[in-house]
Parts: C-alpha cells; structure tokens; sequence
C-alpha cells in the first residue's frame, strides 16, 4: 500500500522577524515547500477568498504557511485548512513532539475501523495519540510527565473504552479531513463567557 498523496503543512504563529527561525527550519528541512505570508488570519478571509489562495497550493507537497499573531486556534485552523485539501487524513503535532516511527500507521488504522483486539471497531472521526515529556530534569518536568500521564493512561484510555475522547491533544493527534472541514469554522469563531470572549486556546 502506502499514501497517494501526503503533504506536509507547517504554520507559523506571527509574521514577525522573530518567527523566521521557524520558518528557515522547514526550509531546511523541506527545501521545495512553498512559502505563504498571509495579511490576516485565514479565518477572516471570504470563502472566495479561501477558495483562490487553497487552489494556487494544489500541488504543493510542502508548504509553511504563517499569519499575524492570533493564538493557538486560529492558527491551527489555517494549518488544517490547508491540510483538510485533496486528503484523507490530517495528522497534527506540535514543533516539539517527538513522533515514533510507528505511532502515525498505527493511528491511522484507528481512524479506518481496523484494530486486531476489537474487530468490531468503526471507522471514527479522530485519535488522539499518547504523549510523554522526555526531558524530565526537575520537579516542574516531573510534575508535567506525572499529569500527561494520567491524562493519556486513565482519561482518555477511559474514554476510549466508550469508543470516544473528549480531547485530541494538541501535541499529536489525528482527524478524518472531510469531518474536519465541517467544523472548522465554527473552531476557529467559537466563543465563550457569554459569546463576550474569543478562545484563543485549544
């Protein structure tokens, strides 16, 4: 088998001189990817818009988009944007998880039903994957390790015996693409404390 068409998005939060590191990064990583600057947050651009800058990156392979400073969500909308086109599935990690060489099949066989100790499975919409700190050198690194363990082996292992989570960790997850398109706007414009405040986090 294998993947037809992979693509690898980055995104970078900010279009100041200070985010260039992360971008020459990639580039030296992915010396083909295609740079976009965009003026404002992908959110706020027409459907028509969205509809012309998404087409002029058909057939790019590597591409690191970046945006004015918006926080967590909004970026993540405009990298899964990108990525949601011509794909079947969105896998996210943040710059600093450290991803084994089995985790990304394996999730992905979660994501298509297939799982060998429960074949009853069905195909479902995202999976979350378990994520550990490795650099453990004082207590508040040892604090972390503690909590993303009982976030990963107790809560969401727990919830997963019900066949759901109620979150996929930002750090490493994967997502159906068709199901993400249709919630990705309300995603990125969702509000709360009485509709007053925009969340900017998650």
């Amino acid at each position: 088998g294998g993947y037809n068409n992979v693509i690898c998005v980055g995104s970078v939060d900010g279009n100041d001189n200070k985010n260039d590191d992360m971008i020459k990064v990639f580039k030296e990583l992915f010396p083909l990817a295609h740079r976009i600057s965009l003026e404002k947050h992908f959110s706020d651009y027409s459907p028509l818009e969205k509809k012309d800058i998404l087409e002029r990156c058909d057939d790019c392979k590597y591409l690191i988009v970046s945006q004015p400073h918006g926080g967590r969500r909004q970026i993540k909308y405009t990298a899964f944007s990108f990525a949601a086109e011509n794909t079947e599935y969105i896998f996210h990690q943040d710059s600093d998880t450290m991803v084994s060489k089995s985790s990304l099949l394996n999730m992905a066989k979660l994501a298509a039903g297939y799982n060998i100790k429960n074949p009853n499975l069905k195909p479902c919409g995202g999976v979350v994957g378990e994520v550990r700190i490795m650099n453990v050198f004082n207590y508040f690194t040892f604090h972390m390790e503690i909590s993303y363990w009982y976030a990963f082996n107790s809560s969401r292992s727990s919830q997963s015996a019900l066949n759901c989570v109620t979150t996929v960790s930002g750090a490493m997850g994967l997502f159906h693409s068709n199901g993400m398109k249709k919630i990705l706007l309300d995603y990125a414009n969702q509000r709360f404390l009485c509709n007053k405040v925009k969340c900017v986090f998650g």
